[in-house]
């Protein structure tokens, strides 16, 4: 079933790549299909010719933290957003709103990424998430 639905994404992305017209016209990008997590991490859902600066492109996936596409995006000068980013983001404004004090932001995103290094290449165990 993974196969399907990573077939159906990559049938997608090609429809979607056949927009070149648009290429200098996008200002942002956001990755939210699982291409770039495991077993999919030495692919991405978009070409890197697409990406330009001042583009910002964010990906979703947050394990691997750099995916493809975001060393892609750094290399050609846009700014990329990591899943990683975004999930610190995420957690920052909800304890915000539960405790009504700032987060400790550094302290989540090391504590984050020494639980996921511990994961690096392996999918999460099933019922994880």
């Amino acid at each position: 079933m993974v196969h399907t639905v990573q077939q159906e994404i990559m049938v997608e992305m090609e429809q979607i790549l056949q927009i070149q017209p648009l290429v200098g016209a996008v200002d942002v990008v956001v990755n939210c299909t699982p291409v770039g997590m495991h077993p999919m991490v030495d692919e991405s859902p978009l070409e890197s010719s697409f990406i330009n600066p001042p583009m910002v492109v964010m990906d979703t996936i947050y394990n691997p933290e750099s995916t493809l596409l975001v060393r892609s995006a750094r290399e050609k000068g846009a700014v990329a957003v990591t899943g990683l980013d975004m999930f610190i983001a995420q957690a920052a404004a909800q304890f915000k709103l539960f405790t009504g004090e700032a987060a400790p932001a550094d302290l989540m995103r090391q504590v984050a990424r020494n639980a996921l290094s511990s994961r690096v290449g392996r999918p999460l165990a099933q019922g994880a998430g």
